[in-house]
């Protein structure tokens, strides 16, 4: 019932708002990863632009889920850190948040903060995820925090249990069969059962929204639609549709036989008798 539940707010999230594309949606709010480096002042100003604040981070979950996407984003920085939104700089020399929320969680590393004006702006390790004040007028990637635009959502006829992600104008659930882990094969056989594939996956906004059911929702990697006969040669999804979008774990062996799964940060390769949940997808009708 709970796992049911959470579903059916992905499907409620996705539905009734919209992100901005290629930020991450989470909890009513669009995470926006900014890759050009500049100072925490003119970051601000960027996300204003945007409607939004230098994000403020209020709990754990928040605070991971940032620390997890970063090296995605910002992987080609030449920076080791990224602003967020605390600062020094507001309230007579304590730590708050710009956008004027509570500063009631944080994530300092050993040795911080550094409390005085010359550090007086949060930054967080794009390979630990831990806190450290730094001096604001330098410049670093950045995380913007706005609240979605409220949309109206076309009808779409998605079975119940399902979820709709508008961008694929798909439905993606596990139906009414019996979910549990099970080998690639039958797990297909469970989708086909239910008009439908094992989940291919075509862009990062569609992997971002599958990890939602193998780490929020199920906790562990699920079999997708993808695998290779040939030894790696070609990679095929069991809805026919073209792999396009190749987000291997590093240093994954692909030039063997195999099937593939969707874990929090990559694809990786299993053998096909190894037994993982597994996720379905088929079109709206």
């Amino acid at each position: 019932m709970l796992i049911l539940c959470f579903l059916l707010l992905i499907a409620f999230q996705v539905n009734a708002s919209a992100c901005p594309s290629g930020s991450v949606e989470w909890n009513s709010n669009c995470y926006i990863f900014q890759k050009n480096a500049t100072e925490f002042a003119a970051a601000e100003i960027a996300c204003k632009n945007l409607s939004g604040n230098l994000v403020s981070v209020h709990d754990a979950f928040t605070n991971a889920l940032l620390a997890g996407e970063a090296p995605n984003y910002f992987q080609l920085s030449n920076e080791s850190d990224f602003w967020i939104g605390g600062t020094l700089l507001m309230h007579a020399g304590n730590w708050s948040w710009i956008d004027n929320s509570p500063f009631d969680f944080n994530d300092w590393n050993k040795g911080e903060p550094q409390n005085f004006s010359s550090n007086g702006c949060v930054s967080v390790s794009i390979s630990s995820g831990a806190w450290s004040s730094q001096d604001c007028f330098k410049s670093k990637p950045y995380v913007c925090n706005v609240t979605p635009k409220p949309t109206n959502p076309p009808f779409v006829n998605c079975s119940f249990g399902w979820s709709y992600f508008e961008p694929s104008s798909s439905c993606y659930g596990v139906g009414n069969v019996t979910h549990e882990k099970i080998p690639w094969e039958d797990a297909e056989n469970r989708c086909q059962a239910q008009g439908a594939h094992l989940v291919s996956i075509h862009s990062y906004e569609e992997y971002n929204f599958v990890k939602s059911y193998d780490v929020y929702a199920w906790a562990g990697p699920i079999w997708t639609g993808l695998r290779s006969d040939d030894g790696g040669n070609t990679w095929k999804y069991s809805d026919n549709t073209p792999f396009d979008y190749p987000f291997w774990k590093s240093g994954t062996n692909t030039t063997q036989d195999g099937c593939v799964v969707s874990s929090i940060y990559w694809l990786a390769v299993n053998p096909c008798n190894v037994e993982c949940l597994f996720l379905c997808k088929k079109s709206a009708v």
